[in-house]
């Protein structure tokens, strides 16, 4: 990482353990794959990797966590933030692993923010608000009863006939990107593709191309654009191509209108593999 990258880090800290909301928000997107990577290299499942990660950050937005004067880089600090808070997860007896040199970056679940949120007040848990203590007709038993009756009887009617044809499971990806603040939803059901822009738009005279990667070496085939604006798009799966473990959804950095020959010419910026 480079001098100004790191500089930049260190400002986000320091910027984020004096409540500022945008600057916390910008380091949890930097480098929450980082260190969900090291608690989950440290620590036996993924409940406590979530938990040690929501510590750090908890800790660095109260203040109890700033980095010191003795000149370790952010991200190194981050680190040792990341294994400390796994330790303390541990039993005292329990031996800490080795932490990984440069650990490949995992997303943790979207549920670990929304804890996390919760825990310093930025959002409100489901059903945390006080309901109002007048009964009101829908809380009476008998008409309420008779309301979900309806509900399951019209539901029953409207959505059997759409999921009963369905015998295949679908598959799915996030195609991510940190430092382009790029993420890409890509989902398969039967011959259906979906591709849905959740953040980062193509820049100016750019698009984003989507490229199918099989698991035997077959040259990539073109799945089309991402949207150019948030929000999705469904079109058919191209002939030939058939979800199954192993396959890569990759992204590149194309010219306005996508590869002018059907190969990827910019850089491939992300990659992730479909799962059922």
């Amino acid at each position: 990482m480079s001098e100004a990258r790191l500089l930049e880090l260190h400002q986000l800290i320091a910027r984020g353990s004096s409540g500022d909301r945008a600057a916390f928000d910008a380091l949890y997107e930097v480098t929450s794959a980082r260190l969900y990577a090291i608690c989950l290299s440290l620590l036996p499942d993924r409940p406590l990797a979530e938990q040690a990660l929501q510590r750090v950050y908890a800790d660095i937005w109260r203040g109890t966590r700033r980095p010191n004067d003795s000149g370790t880089p952010a991200l190194a600090w981050l680190d040792d933030q990341a294994r400390a808070s796994a330790a303390a997860l541990l039993p005292p007896d329990a031996a800490l692993p080795a932490m990984p040199a440069d650990p490949t970056p995992v997303m943790p679940p979207a549920r670990a923010r929304n804890r996390l949120r919760e825990e310093l007040g930025m959002a409100q848990a489901p059903f945390s608000e006080v309901l109002d203590s007048r009964i009101r007709w829908w809380q009476r038993p008998q008409a309420l009863l008779g309301a979900v009756v309806a509900v399951l009887v019209v539901a029953a009617v409207l959505l059997v006939p759409v999921i009963a044809p369905s015998g295949q499971a679908g598959w799915q990806t996030q195609v991510v990107s940190q430092p382009a603040g790029l993420r890409v939803d890509v989902s398969v059901h039967q011959r259906d593709l979906q591709i849905a822009l959740q953040s980062g738009a193509a820049p100016v005279g750019r698009d984003w191309e989507l490229w199918w990667m099989a698991p035997d070496g077959a040259a990539p085939v073109s799945l089309g654009l991402v949207p150019h604006e948030e929000g999705s798009v469904t079109r058919p799966l191209p002939q030939g191509l058939d979800a199954a473990d192993g396959v890569q959804i990759a992204l590149s950095d194309e010219p306005e209108g996508g590869a002018p020959a059907g190969v990827a010419t910019g850089p491939i910026i992300a990659i992730s593999t479909l799962s059922p």
